[in-house]
């Protein structure tokens, strides 16, 4: 027995070893591959002392579950039985020893297919939502977070206007920029539910309490279209003239339009926001653009999206800018941030990358999960198969 336990115990330990040291590698590669921003002190992530201690304590588990059964086993066995049990074939294995090996190798390669089968759909799924068209093309793209906080800025949103309308002015100036932009509420920075709106159409019933239909609403600049490459499909594109002392004008996408105009030219036709029940005044529709994605690929599409001017708006406190550029948008990062210190030195630049880049962000949890889930069956799955041809 002591013998059978010493034997067993050895490649447990080497195992324990062996796992710790692997894991103490993979640590490191967990952290170059994973997410940088979205997972709150990812990169801080290292192998804990309880960790050490649950290896130890699995790996005497594991010797002394592997090890007491067959060594209380030998230490019972009867040379003549195990003999006869053989048939006279080795007298190494008895036919009970052999139908539990056969039972543990099924199980084994079962376990090993199901995990491989696994992986695979979620890795498939994880492509296919990479692979879903976002209405608007992300490459080349740089995007800046400004948010003035000033009392001057707060107290007063012309302020926030002219200082806004400046920067985007600077920005259009730059070398190498063809167009530029900005969004309250851009694409893939947050999840469709924190910035929806009830609302309803003029001219059609009134929707029942807690029916509301819902938009994705987006507060933008002139030029944001063509600036994210969004197409235009009816009427115009914001401008100047588009003010607050003007008529509220609004630019629908295809997915509103064809549910609550269907066969019709939605052009001139009006929605109205629901607060509570408590009716807005109205927008007059004076554009129809293509679907875009405005949610991470693995979250839901916003069922309708509605865009406003920026100008006519009294709820600013920040803005994205979006600028496209002929080359690489990081070179014009210090260009960006002189600029903005030109209009107002005391307002900070903050999250500044390129849309590539933020688009990866968002999907790096779901990155690193497929990574970590197809990793493990398939090193899994590989032991089970060596074990497997071990029997």
């Amino acid at each position: 027995m002591a013998q059978v336990l010493l034997e067993i115990a050895l490649p447990a330990s080497l195992g324990g070893i062996l796992g710790v040291l692997i894991a103490l590698g993979a640590i490191g590669f967990i952290k170059s591959a994973g997410p940088v921003y979205s997972l709150y002190r990812f990169q801080k992530v290292e192998l804990d002392p309880v960790a050490l201690l649950f290896v130890l304590g699995a790996t005497i588990l594991v010797a002394l579950l592997s090890g007491i059964p067959p060594a209380l086993g030998l230490s019972q066995v009867k040379l003549g039985s195990a003999l006869k049990d053989e048939g006279g074939r080795s007298g190494t294995v008895g036919l009970q020893q052999q139908t539990t090996q056969s039972v543990l190798v099924v199980g084994q390669v079962a376990l090993a297919c199901a995990l491989l089968v696994g992986a695979g759909l979620l890795v498939r799924s994880f492509k296919a939502a990479q692979d879903l068209p976002l209405g608007f093309n992300p490459h080349d793209l740089l995007t800046a977070n400004i948010t003035p906080k000033a009392t001057k800025y707060t107290a007063d949103m012309t302020r926030y206007r002219q200082l806004f309308n400046s920067v985007l002015e600077k920005a259009r100036q730059l070398p190498g920029v063809t167009a530029a932009a900005m969004n309250e509420e851009q694409p893939f920075e947050w999840v469709f539910g924190d910035v929806n709106l009830p609302f309803r159409v003029l001219g059609q019933p009134l929707p029942e309490p807690g029916h509301e239909p819902t938009m994705c609403r987006q507060n933008i600049s002139p030029g944001y279209f063509g600036t994210i490459q969004i197409p235009v499909l009816q009427g115009r594109d914001f401008n100047q003239a588009d003010r607050s002392d003007t008529q509220k004008v609004t630019i629908i996408d295809r997915a509103l339009a064809e549910h609550f105009f269907p066969g019709q030219n939605p052009i001139g036709r009006q929605i109205q926001s629901l607060a509570s029940w408590g009716l807005t005044e109205a927008w007059t529709i004076v554009g129809v653009v293509q679907n875009s994605r405005h949610n991470s690929p693995d979250h839901g599409l916003a069922p309708f999206q509605a865009y406003f001017p920026y100008n006519q708006q009294i709820d600013l406190d920040h803005q994205f800018l979006l600028i496209r550029t002929q080359g690489d948008p990081t070179t014009l990062i210090p260009e960006v941030r002189k600029i903005v210190a030109e209009v107002d030195p005391d307002i900070p630049v903050t999250r500044m990358m390129t849309f590539d880049d933020l688009m990866a962000e968002k999907s790096a949890t779901s990155r690193l999960s497929v990574l970590l889930v197809g990793i493990f069956p398939e090193s899994l799955s590989f032991c089970l198969r060596s074990d497997f041809m071990a029997s």
